[in-house]
């Protein structure tokens, strides 16, 4: 039976009719900030135009309302999903007092005013869209796992969730993309075990071997090129926040897994060994933290060239990744955490007292892990949940402090 069309464009109709519905409801409710709301309204307006293609396509030839049918159904694949993160962000377990002073950061970082959307997700991996998406061109997304998104302590993932953003608007991916496809293939040439090691069933043909080397030397160029925007963006994290990212990223992630199945991050040993030896350059190391994760991982024999070719491509570009992620946290004017003020802040969380102006958000991060490692220090229940809460609530009321103070200032 040949399908009626324009029944299947009714259908189209009636989803984003109904999608529209549930934009409409989220509006209604009370965003915790503009951008959430603007972000909503854009989409919106996005849903009614394809609505209204959908009606007047009733007329259009099969061809036509196909086309119309799957713009529809893509549409309502990424604004149903970009509507949970915009529900979720309004949730109150998550850290909305950090909202504004991490918008300013962003400001900085960009020389313009950038929508920011701090929600959440039902997953335990920190995850961002960093201006990317077609329906919110200008807005940065970052998402921290559910469980965790009122818990001060693990904020500083949310800077390694920004410089992805940053990576790509300074194009750092084009500018090293070059110089990363001659090491590759530098690496590849040298090793004469290189193509049968990763292609053992390869034929005895110098044809398929050309192909198969010029595949193995796109892999290995790939994987380097994500992991150094792996680490550049935890270059970015501690340069912000200082040792409290190294002990987030230690909370989220160790030990690590047994086996290695992605080439396109380097093994959380050398992840954490090499942002260690930069954090010791900043007076923020920890004493034998590499050795808290997971240090020999398990490989495919397949993978195993291409892996260790990518890790050894990457730590020839790991200083030039430093100097870059420095260069980008000075010019915005951000500094890492100085010593004496965590300390200094340190002090007022121990009697139960926030801070005021003069500390950013890295230096009372800092202090708040500095107090949770403290085994001397515990709130009145004693139980490490409420420690979490005590100093998470110790921090948001010293960035409503901030605010105040900021607010008296301009009046």
């Amino acid at each position: 039976m040949d399908v009626d069309q324009n029944l299947n464009i009714t259908f189209v109709e009636t989803k984003l009719v109904r999608l529209k519905g549930r934009i409409n409801e989220l509006l209604e409710e009370s965003l915790p900030y503009s951008d959430s709301k603007s972000a909503a309204e854009t989409l919106l307006a996005r849903v009614d135009r394809q609505i209204a293609r959908a009606r007047d396509s009733h007329g259009f030839s099969p061809a036509l309302r196909e086309q119309v049918g799957l713009q529809a159904l893509l549409l309502l694949q990424r604004v149903t999903h970009i509507l949970g993160i915009l529900s979720r962000s309004s949730v109150t377990r998550n850290a909305l007092e950090l909202y504004e002073p991490f918008r300013i950061i962003c400001t900085k970082f960009f020389k313009i005013d950038v929508s920011i959307i701090l929600s959440s997700e039902w997953n335990f991996i920190p995850f961002t869209y960093p201006m990317v998406l077609d329906d919110l061109p200008n807005c940065i997304i970052i998402g921290l796992p559910a469980s965790e998104s009122d818990n001060i302590l693990i904020f500083p993932a949310a800077a390694h969730e920004l410089g992805h953003t940053l990576w790509l608007h300074n194009q750092l991916g084009s500018v090293y993309a070059q110089r990363i496809r001659i090491e590759a293939e530098a690496i590849v040439t040298a090793d004469a075990n290189a193509v049968s090691a990763s292609f053992p069933v390869l034929p005895d043909n110098d044809l398929f071997r050309k192909a198969a080397s010029e595949q193995l030397v796109s892999e290995v160029a790939h994987f380097a090129m994500k992991q150094i925007e792996e680490m550049f963006c935890d270059y970015i994290g501690l340069f912000m926040f200082g040792r409290s990212y190294l002990l987030a990223f230690e909370y989220l992630i160790a030990p690590g897994l047994k086996d290695r199945t992605v080439g396109t991050y380097p093994t959380t040993y050398d992840r954490a060994k090499m942002l260690n030896e930069e954090a010791a350059n900043h007076d923020c190391s920890i004493v034998d933290y590499e050795n808290h994760f997971v240090r020999k991982q398990n490989i495919n024999p397949i993978n195993e060239f291409k892996y260790k070719a990518a890790d050894r491509l990457r730590n020839q570009f790991i200083p030039d990744i430093i100097r870059t992620a420095h260069d980008i946290i000075s010019d915005a004017g951000i500094s890492i955490p100085n010593s004496e003020k965590v300390e200094a802040a340190k002090k007022f969380f121990a009697v139960g007292m926030p801070v005021s102006n003069g500390f950013s958000i890295g230096e009372m991060v800092s202090a708040a892990w500095a107090l949770f490692n403290d085994m001397e220090f515990t709130p009145l229940t004693g139980s490490m949940h409420d420690k979490t809460n005590h100093l998470s609530d110790l921090v948001f009321k010293s960035v409503e402090v901030q605010e105040f103070q900021g607010w008296r200032k301009d009046a």
